[in-house]
């Protein structure tokens, strides 16, 4: 044995630079792209349960719930 008696390394600190800045508070995206009247407003598209039926939750993800659905 090389005398490390099961002991592992904890996460190390990232270097504060220009490619990794200091980790604060997260900032909105809101407002930090320009607006182009070609881009799509959520508000623009029609009621998604006006032409689908949930049947059940199938899963969770980093961008939210996953249904098991049907035509109306």
């Amino acid at each position: 044995m090389d005398g490390c008696r099961g002991r592992l390394a904890g996460p190390q600190p990232i270097p504060h630079t220009p490619a990794h800045p200091p980790q604060g508070p997260r900032k909105h995206l809101y407002g930090l792209f320009h607006y182009n009247p070609t881009m799509l407003g959520l508000e623009s598209l029609p009621d998604p349960t006006d032409t689908w039926e949930i049947i059940e939750t199938i899963g969770k993800g980093t961008y939210g719930k996953v249904y098991k659905v049907t035509n109306k």
